[in-house]
């Protein structure tokens, strides 16, 4: 998770902040060190989920908002069968939002491959 400060990184920020004066001084009241871990400690969990739900927004690292995305474009689809696993779930949606299609027989034979129908063939019928 790059971007992520460590608790220690928060802590040396909150103690540069800190006002001067006796009251604040980390010799004469060592609880106050002890208070600021912990403030650091909740900084780093907090900043380590808003660095996870920058990565929810996108459907290509999706990991915890899949149900919120399958809402979003109508999924799962029937074709990934009454029971999809997870990561199935998770590539429908990334396919679903950024596929680009076509209309050649290779294209639905891949996604059905994909899908796990190794057998798949398209027939085509002439008027």
């Amino acid at each position: 998770m790059a971007g992520v400060r460590t608790a220690g990184q928060y802590q040396e920020q909150l103690i540069a902040l800190l006002p001067s004066g006796p009251a604040w001084d980390l010799e004469t009241v060592p609880q106050l060190e002890t208070v600021l871990k912990g403030i650091a400690e909740e900084l780093t969990r907090i900043d380590a989920r808003a660095c996870d739900l920058q990565n929810e927004m996108d459907p290509v690292t999706v990991s915890e908002l899949v149900p919120e995305w399958e809402r979003v474009m109508q999924l799962p689809d029937p074709c990934l069968g009454l029971s999809p696993l997870y990561d199935d779930r998770r590539l429908a949606v990334r396919r679903r939002l950024l596929a680009v299609g076509s209309q050649r027989a290779a294209y639905y034979i891949e996604i059905a491959r994909s899908q796990g129908y190794p057998d798949a063939s398209v027939t085509e019928h002439r008027a």
